[in-house]
């Protein structure tokens, strides 16, 4: 180690902790070492060195996390040398990485539907009841777990024709304890009436719609997941309690439901959130809105 990085070392772990003192010296000693290599000195480095540097990290095989925190050191050795040493360094751009792919937004089709409800009924109760109603009510898995025993409340349609539905809504408290009502679709009621007339009599919890362990707490969200996780193995895919909320808002969107309601019915205030992140319309999607709408210039 040069004696400048020396100094360098003994003035970031003065003011820094000593894990990020270390991360930032071994940062920077792998950037003099890729400078010395090319054989620019750092006065006359041009301005998008640090570009140039992250660029060769990348291809390196570096994940762009670990990119972003080994320039963090650098950045702080330059301001270092500048500050503190007098250096007269060019003014680098900031590194640009490549912005990393949006993973593509999954939801589970009818057929993987049916596999995924055959399989949870295998599912000792409550989490039976709890992970079929996820795709059902688009709810998070903290939200399913923690649901009151006091939350469910019937609410008949009025067709057209004169005659009712029956239906249920969920009261949920989400995010920002704000309260929302989710109604059920047609799979759920069932299975949530064959639930509360069956299996939850038994439990003494009263206050739980999905009791835990013991008469106190509710359900765990984690053991939410572990039950996904159990359930999808036969089917060799990587679905979570999330990708069953992008299945319910997707197949409302798909029925007509207008995206403002449906980020109600979801808990978002911002509808831009919801269309980016919580539909996943493919290129059918794309197809049917052109074409109901006549698809033609004029």
């Amino acid at each position: 180690m040069s004696q400048e990085l020396q100094a360098f070392e003994s003035y970031i772990v003065a003011v820094r902790s000593k894990q990020t003192a270390v991360r930032y010296v071994r940062s920077t000693e792998d950037f003099l070492r890729w400078m010395a290599a090319w054989g620019v000195p750092l006065a006359k480095a041009p301005r998008d060195t640090l570009s140039l540097y992250a660029q060769s990290r990348l291809e390196a095989g570096y994940n762009a996390a670990s990119i972003l925190a080994d320039l963090a050191g650098v950045r702080r050795y330059l301001r270092w040398l500048t500050e503190k040493r007098g250096a007269v360094l060019p003014e680098f751009f900031s590194a640009e990485l490549p912005k990393p792919k949006r993973k593509v937004k999954d939801m589970l089709s009818a057929e993987t539907l049916a596999h995924y409800f055959q399989l949870a009924q295998e599912i000792e109760e409550p989490a039976r009841t709890a992970v079929m109603l996820l795709p059902c009510t688009g709810l998070r898995g903290g939200e399913m777990a923690a649901l009151p025993l006091t939350c469910i409340k019937r609410s008949p349609f009025k067709r057209q024709d004169g005659t009712v539905k029956d239906t249920l809504t969920i009261t949920v408290v989400g995010k920002g304890s704000h309260e929302r009502v989710v109604p059920v679709l047609d799979e759920g009621v069932p299975l949530l009436m064959e639930y509360l007339q069956g299996w939850r009599r038994t439990s003494k919890n009263k206050q739980y719609l999905f009791p835990g362990k013991n008469d106190v707490d509710h359900l765990s969200s984690r053991m939410l997941r572990k039950v996904v996780q159990q359930i999808r193995e036969p089917l060799k895919m990587a679905f979570t309690p999330h990708t069953m909320r992008r299945t319910y808002l997707t197949h409302l969107y798909r029925q007509g439901v207008d995206i403002v309601m449906l980020a109600k019915i979801a808990g978002h205030t911002n509808v831009r959130v919801l269309a980016g992140s919580y539909l996943a319309l493919d290129e059918h999607d794309v197809v049917n809105a052109v074409h109901s709408a006549g698809g033609r210039l004029a």
